[in-house]
């Protein structure tokens, strides 16, 4: 009986190493030949990263990451921020952008033209959250394409 229970245990391992495939969540640049130009400091109050290139003012915004577009908030200054959830708990916000091209509720993929960033802003704010905390490697997490 013993001998059953260890050949069945051992069966039970084999099958949830061939069936269960992890994928890690990777993010790319959601702006094109974007850098940093201002990083993550909870001191100074920066709880985002800002990314920016040459030509920031025509930018496209990319989707960082397979997910859902979660949320939609018109700012006071007529901007836009956008939530989209990913799985593994992670989540993206894109900060002040100009023009968004997705609803709420949409399915995007990485890379999409999420939207354009706005025209009175230098760069595009950007944070990757994991357990409702902004994490602080935001631009650590940033792989190429």
């Amino acid at each position: 009986m013993a001998q059953i229970k260890k050949i069945i245990l051992l069966i039970g391992v084999m099958l949830m190493s061939i069936c269960h495939v992890s994928a890690e969540t990777t993010f790319i640049n959601p702006i094109e030949d974007g850098e940093v130009v201002r990083e993550f400091d909870a001191e100074k109050g920066y709880k985002r990263i800002a990314i920016s290139n040459d030509d920031i003012k025509n930018a496209e915004v990319l989707v960082s990451c397979d997910g859902k577009v979660k949320n939609i908030d018109k700012r006071l200054n007529g901007t836009y921020d956008v939530t989209i959830t990913h799985e593994d708990g992670y989540i993206t916000m894109y900060i002040d952008m100009g023009k968004v091209n997705f609803e709420v509720g949409s399915e995007v993929k990485q890379g999409d033209v999420l939207g354009k960033v706005s025209d009175n802003m230098k760069y595009l704010e950007f944070v990757i959250i994991k357990d409702n905390k902004r994490l602080e490697n935001t631009k650590d997490l940033i792989t190429e394409k």
